[in-house]
């Protein structure tokens, strides 16, 4: 089976993404969000469950970051603007996973004061990983996809992101990644790593 496993990584390819990839990109992000909801504690479920249709519902609307069949997510994240950035783990034109990344910390305003914390600070939005294929290194390639764009951003010092997904907090934790929990509220944690 570990033979299997890393032949099948070997074939998988990250890379920016392209319009071929946005709606099942889409589709990917979407269905990720149910791990979060079927992991949140059992008196909140219904609240996660309602909070995350409500964000599907606005982000895929049109002129939003997802958009309709996530064409959103190609004007907002690869268009000409230098500060963000998409990828996507691919494998045989299907779309297993994707991250993205964007300089501050607001969903959709981007910072220009370079004096400005937020300037040096880039935050993690949407990585998903499709369910089938979970634990077989492919958040991991993403991730280490998006600190390395990161890394060549001008001013970089720190990525950061929150997660209420009990999961994917262990993920960003862990050695691999190297991210610290730096708050944590009752319905998600904030981590971050410094880049070098």
């Amino acid at each position: 089976n570990h033979i299997l496993q890393s032949h099948h990584m070997d074939t998988i390819v990250v890379r920016q993404i392209e319009s071929r990839d946005v709606s099942q990109a889409a589709k990917v992000w979407v269905d990720g969000l149910q791990q979060t909801i079927d992991l949140a504690p059992p008196e909140k479920r219904d609240e996660y469950a309602k909070y995350f249709k409500a964000s599907v519902e606005k982000e895929c609307s049109e002129g939003e970051r997802v958009g309709p069949n996530g064409k959103g997510l190609l004007s907002f994240y690869n268009n000409q603007n230098q500060d963000c950035c998409m990828f996507v783990a691919v494998q045989n034109d299907v779309v297993l996973g994707l991250v993205g990344v964007k300089r501050g910390m607001h969903y959709s305003e981007f910072p220009n004061d370079e004096e400005s914390e937020d300037y040096s600070l880039f935050s993690i939005w949407k990585l998903s990983v499709a369910s089938s294929e979970r634990r077989l290194g492919i958040g991991e390639k993403l991730m280490n996809a998006a600190e390395k764009w990161v890394k060549h951003q001008e001013g970089s010092k720190k990525i950061r992101l929150y997660t209420g997904n009990p999961v994917a907090a262990k993920f960003y934790t862990s050695s691999k990644l190297g991210f610290t929990e730096i708050e944590k509220t009752d319905h998600y944690g904030i981590y971050e790593k410094e880049i070098r």
